[in-house]
């Protein structure tokens, strides 16, 4: 709240500060504004974090991505996409039934609280042909719901994009033979409902002359 009140009396060009003033326009009440800050936090930072472990437990697994990545142009563009279908950092939320439905003889009335997990729907074979595999030749990779859809679509799909992009990109250039460490232990994940992605990763790549 102090922040709040700081760009509240002293605007400036920062994410925060537009929040406040959208708020102080009427544009969403009080509550509304600590949710979105509260969201932004693990929205902008872990979930990127998680993909791009996830990404390097794919590469690390599967050496021909890595020197797909580096010889076709685009593959890194769809490589990302593969990751976030596979590997969604946000495997699914909670909402509230606003309409009565019934799915499959099942009536879930108004009122209802339920789970969507797009990360089961990401692999729908009858969406993604071979849903469980990277395919870099796959043309809808992009049509997965990592980043939700419609009024919920995440805000910053087009800046996690771009990092895990850049990333990916940078790390194959510099980085060859990528393989996990041996031994056990060298991928653990967090146990947790919905976030997904490596609590640890444990890899070895050849850097130029260098092993490390």
């Amino acid at each position: 709240m102090t922040r709040i009140a700081h760009y509240r009396e002293s605007p400036g060009p920062v994410l925060l500060s537009d929040l406040v003033q959208a708020s102080d326009e009427g544009r969403m009440n009080t509550a509304e504004l600590l949710s979105v800050i509260q969201m932004l936090v693990p929205a902008g930072h872990e979930t990127t974090a998680n993909s791009l472990g996830s990404g390097m437990r794919r590469l690390a697994e599967t050496p021909s991505l890595q020197e797909s990545l580096r010889s076709h142009a685009g593959a890194v563009d769809t490589f990302v996409e593969e990751v976030l279908r596979l590997d969604a950092p946000v495997q699914g939320l909670f909402r509230v039934v606003r309409k009565e439905i019934v799915v499959d003889d099942v009536t879930i009335p108004v009122g209802a609280t339920v789970v969507l997990s797009w990360g089961a729907a990401n692999r729908d074979p009858a969406k993604f042909p071979d849903p469980d595999a990277v395919n870099l030749d796959r043309k809808n990779s992009a049509q997965h719901l990592s980043f939700g859809l419609g009024a919920h679509f995440c805000v910053g799909n087009q800046l996690a994009r771009a990092e895990l992009r850049i990333a990916f990109t940078k790390l194959v250039q510099r980085l060859h033979n990528i393989h996990l460490a041996p031994g056990e232990g060298a991928v653990t994940y967090r146990p947790h409902f919905f976030a997904y992605g490596p609590a640890s990763l444990d890899i070895e790549f050849t850097a130029g002359n260098a092993s490390s």
